[in-house]
C-alpha cells in the first residue's frame, strides 16, 4: 500500500479491504494471543465506527475513506467468508497474517468465487480503454 491511501472518490472495494487488512486489523491483534503464540487465525471483533476511530489515530492529515465505502468493504469481506455479520455495522473479521503479494492473491481467489463473472480488468478498478 502507498503512502497515499485515499482521495475524494471511492476506491475499488478489494483496494479497501486490502487497506484494512494491512494497516487496521492488526493494530486489534492482542499481543499474547498473536503469532508469537503460533496462532493462525484470529477472530476479530470490530465495528465500522471502530475502523473510522482507529483511522483517525493512523491518517494524520492524510485523507481517509468514508464509512460507506469501510461497511461496503466489511460486507463485501462476508461475501469473501473472510468475515461474518454480528449486528447492523459490527462484524467479526477471520484474519490471519498475508504477505503483500499473498494478500493480494488471496483476495483475488475469493474476489473471483464470489464474482465470477467480473473480470480481473474490472477487478483491478476499471474497465480497458480500447486503443
Amino acid at each position: 500500500m502507498s503512502m497515499f491511501w485515499f482521495y475524494d472518490s471511492e476506491p475499488p472495494v478489494v483496494y479497501t479491504i486490502g487497506f484494512l487488512w494491512e494497516k487496521i486489523f492488526p493494530h486489534r491483534l492482542d499481543p499474547n494471543t498473536s503469532s508469537a503464540s503460533g496462532i493462525k487465525k484470529v477472530h476479530l471483533n470490530i465495528s465500522v465506527d471502530q475502523v473510522m476511530s482507529e483511522l483517525d489515530g493512523i491518517s494524520g492529515n492524510m485523507p481517509k475513506p468514508k464509512d460507506e465505502w469501510v461497511a461496503r468493504a466489511l460486507e463485501e469481506m462476508v461475501a469473501m467468508r473472510m468475515a461474518k455479520r454480528t449486528g447492523k455495522f459490527s462484524y467479526e473479521v477471520k484474519y490471519y497474517k498475508l504477505p503483500g503479494k499473498q494478500l493480494l492473491r488471496t483476495l483475488a481467489k475469493k474476489w473471483a468465487r464470489v464474482h465470477p463473472d467480473t473480470t480481473l480488468t474490472r477487478f483491478l478498478g476499471g474497465e480497458r480503454s480500447e486503443r
